[in-house]
């Protein structure tokens, strides 16, 4: 099939395995880690809208920063965990 070698849909169905995997692992750590992860690298949205419309415990762009800062190291530790346990 055609599509099978196109390199564009490939490209789309890595992507994809590449989001779930990420959902994945953001459900492994629960919340507040999944929640300031998915609201800025995922959703998009800057430290000064997620303080302003109050979607985390966090008061401080400085706060939620160092909070999300931990949780992107946990979240490495996860994907490295999963690697070798796939032996990937």
């Amino acid at each position: 099939h055609a599509d099978l070698l196109d390199p564009d849909v490939e490209a789309y169905h890595r992507q994809q395995e590449s989001t779930d995997l990420v959902r994945q692992f953001l459900g492994q750590m629960g919340d507040p880690c999944a929640s300031v992860i998915r609201l800025h690298h995922i959703e998009g949205y800057t430290d000064e809208e997620v303080i302003q419309q109050g979607w985390t415990r966090y008061s401080t762009t400085d706060s939620l920063k160092i909070k999300r800062s931990d949780c992107m190291k946990k979240l490495i530790q996860i994907a490295k965990k999963w690697r070798i346990t796939n032996n990937i």
